[in-house]
């Protein structure tokens, strides 16, 4: 018995582990440890770390050893080659002295050692039990006091004997007890306290529920007889209030309707200009003058820059027997494209420019007649002007369909309205020409290209267009406007434009031609007038079929139209 008792007096000690490697890349080498938990393998945080490039047996995490119950226990840690103790493979095992450890088939092998003398000093819990209960009998027979010396030799035992981890348990049961012993009755007692509380509490709220019970019923009563009375109120309010919101719905989507409208309306300008704007061109012409004889009418005299000699009132005289150069009017104008073969569509008055000129109708009185000897049409993407000629001249409308040599060029067609629908008062549309013509398109050339177009004296239009045509500088412009009227022969819109612009198409928002750009308003700015699309669809032979072949003469010049208080986009 004095033995046993004398070892429940004993102090533990640490336990130092010692690795003697007999193969593999740490052969030779003695490595000690003194910590409960060993990680084997050839990751960084690995205590027993193997290399990974020469012991290729070795998992990341191969294994692990825990001091644990004064016994050392070997876990394989799902090893891909296994972990292998005297030669038989395991998955745990508790390691005696002097074990050979094998990491792998043909891996790193070690001898396991430990220091007996150390390894004595830890008892294992089932010995510390037993030794308590013999000494508990020897030193008290009695059961209570058997029982009060048992307890005292066991937490002697685990204090001084026991491993860390047995001490670490019996701790927190020995603290969980006391907790329990002590924190139970004051439990029960404030449990107790909070109940009579809460009894009391609910009586004094049920005593004042039944009272707020009772006014409650005398308001729900009255409140009853009020809902009876406007019941039948109600159901007219509802009545009401659904015509109401099917109204508003009905007005609600109406003006979705009207957004919707507005937004796609708000990208058809840049959709109209990217699909069509290559397919309405400048038209440029020019026309002399000749007697019945065939005669051109010339300017009588010019000075040594070839310029015509005038009087001092400006005039430039003129005479089929003069000997200076070939009087020529240039006009400009604006032309769409209507079919892939040539067709294009324009105003009539561009190709007479003389109808409505007092300097020319003064040159007509002479006699002579006017002649087109030049008309040309440059697309904004061509680089060079296409001829063009007169198929035919309508008689009741200002409209004229040409004829160009467009075949296998990249030109746009315009799509027509034929349908006359989508000339709609009110409805915005997109109006594409050519106002300003010359002028316009030189105000956005660069000032040294411009210096160089403006440095013959007189200015050559033709020439000038030509070369605008190959810098791709020939480009229309467009103006937003909405229609004010429509009427059989005319269509009136609110959409800027000046000279040059006669001939350019009217189109809808949905991008097709409604109507043919003419004339426009003196005194009323941005007053505008178009001939309704229908006139120069009569003017085709078969819908989208035109007839392209050559007219068998010139057209006679028809006499002028005049507009009160309009101005032709000449």
């Amino acid at each position: 018995m004095r033995a046993v008792a004398e070892g429940l007096h004993g102090k533990a000690t640490s336990v130092h582990t010692t690795f003697v490697h007999l193969s593999g890349s740490k052969r030779g080498r003695r490595e000690t440890f003194s910590r409960a938990l060993i990680p084997i393998g050839t990751a960084l945080d690995c205590a027993l770390r193997f290399s990974a490039v020469k012991d290729h047996g070795v998992s990341p995490h191969h294994a692990q050893i825990r001091f644990e119950n004064c016994a050392f226990l070997l876990t394989d840690l799902g090893s891909a080659a296994g972990t292998f103790v005297n030669g038989v493979q395991v998955t745990e095992v508790i390691l005696q002295n002097g074990d050979l450890i094998e990491l792998g088939q043909d891996g790193p092998r070690l001898r396991f050692r430990v220091r007996p003398e150390e390894l004595a000093s830890c008892t294992p819990f089932r010995v510390i039990l037993s030794d308590s209960q013999a000494l508990a009998r020897a030193d008290a027979p009695g059961r209570l006091a058997g029982a009060t010396k048992f307890v005292t030799y066991l937490a002697l035992g685990v204090l001084r004997e026991a491993s860390w981890t047995v001490k670490g348990v019996g701790l927190a049961l020995a603290l969980f007890l006391v907790s329990f012993l002590v924190g139970v009755p004051v439990a029960l007692y404030r449990g107790q306290r909070s109940t009579e509380h809460a009894v009391i509490e609910l009586a004094t709220r049920l005593q004042g529920e039944l009272v707020l019970r009772e006014d409650i019923e005398r308001r729900v009563s009255g409140s009853r007889q009020l809902i009876e009375g406007s019941r039948g109120e109600l159901a007219d309010l509802v009545t009401t209030l659904r015509v109401e919101r099917q109204r508003q719905a009905a007005q609600l989507e109406g003006i979705e309707r009207k957004l919707r409208a507005l937004e796609a309306a708000g990208g058809a300008g840049e959709r109209i200009m990217r699909t069509y704007a290559g397919g309405v061109a400048l038209l440029q012409g020019a026309a002399v003058f000749e007697d019945s004889a065939g005669r051109p009418l010339r300017y009588l005299a010019t000075d040594e820059k070839g310029r015509p000699l005038r009087d001092p009132f400006g005039r430039a005289p003129v005479s089929v027997e003069g000997k200076g150069p070939v009087v020529k009017t240039v006009f400009i104008g604006t032309g769409f494209l209507v079919s892939r073969e040539g067709a294009m569509l324009t105003s009539r008055h561009i190709l007479e420019p003389w109808n409505g000129d007092e300097e020319l109708a003064a040159i007509l009185s002479l006699g002579v007649r006017p002649h087109v000897v030049q008309l040309r049409a440059f697309f904004p993407d061509l680089p060079d002007p296409v001829p063009v000629s007169v198929l035919k001249v309508s008689e009741s409308a200002d409209v004229t369909l040409l004829k160009g040599d467009v075949q296998g060029r990249p030109i746009p067609v315009l799509s027509l309205d034929g349908s006359g629908k989508e000339a709609v008062p009110g409805r915005p549309v997109l109006l594409i020409g050519y106002p300003g013509g010359v002028d316009l398109l030189l105000a956005r050339v660069e000032p040294a290209v411009l210096r160089s177009l403006m440095g013959e004296d007189p200015v050559d239009v033709a020439a000038v267009l030509e070369r605008l045509s190959r810098e791709k500088l020939v480009r229309p412009y467009a103006t937003w406007g909405h229609l004010a009227d429509v009427r059989s022969h005319e269509i009136a819109y609110v959409a800027q434009t000046t000279l040059g612009g006669s001939g350019g198409p009217i189109l809808s928002t949905s991008g097709r031609v409604i109507g043919v750009n003419y004339a426009f308003a003196r005194g009323f700015r941005g007053a505008s007038f178009g001939v309704p699309i229908r006139f120069g669809l009569a003017l085709l032979p078969g819908p989208g079929r035109p007839d392209l072949r050559p007219a068998r003469k010139e057209a006679e010049p028809a006499s002028p139209q005049t507009f009160p208080g309009r101005q032709a986009d000449y």
